[in-house]
Formats: C-alpha cells, structure tokens, sequence
C-alpha cells in the first residue's frame, strides 16, 4: 500500500461516507483530496471540531511524510482552498485548530490570517 492509498483510508476512518466518492475517483487523487477538502469545509462550518482536529492531523501527518509530489498536491490542493470560501469567523476558528506547518503553509500563499 504507497502513501496515497494509506492517506485516504484515514480519511474514509474520519469520514466513512466518502470511502465510495473516494474509490470512483481512485486514478485522480487531487480530486479525492478535493472531496475532503469540501468535507472538512463542512465540517468548520458546523463547528465539529473534532473531525476538523483529526481532518488537520491528518494532513499535517502525511504532508511531513510525503515526498515533493504529495506535498505539493496536499498545499496546493488542500490548504491553499480550505479556508478560501468560508466566513471570516469560520476562518479564525478553523486557523486556530491548524498544526503550526498548515499554517505556514497556507500564510505563504495567501498572507498572515488577520
């Protein structure tokens, strides 16, 4: 089992119900990462902090153990979009749950989070 495949079975643990959304897009992974991109937006915007803690974990996890190529993919197809089409209080409350290297690495897109 590579990275990808591991990655994606932690994220059909936090949300089972995409574990069939994932498998049809199985050749795409930036679309998978997509999918729970929408999904963890969902879930900062009904304030699940748990799925949002663990969705952040997550990411952070396999962004560090990752080579260049999921690295790339998971910043720009992950952090770079998961605060971009929420409210400003939802941005503040899921930039305070963010692992420090999210953090990073979304302010080196898009800027200090004010």
């Amino acid at each position: 089992m590579d990275i990808q495949e591991k990655f994606l079975n932690d994220v059909a643990s936090i949300f089972p119900a995409l574990k069939p959304k994932l498998d049809d897009e199985s050749d795409f992974f930036h679309i998978q990462l997509s999918i729970f991109e929408n999904r963890v937006t969902e879930a900062i915007r009904k304030r699940d902090e748990k799925r949002v803690r663990h969705s952040f974990l997550l990411i952070n996890k396999f962004y560090l153990l990752g080579d260049d190529e999921l690295k790339s993919t998971i910043d720009t197809g992950f952090v770079e979009g998961v605060l971009s089409l929420l409210e400003h209080d939802d941005k503040a409350w899921e930039f305070s749950l963010m692992p420090k290297q999210l953090k990073s690495l979304y302010e080196g897109f898009w800027g200090a989070q004010s």
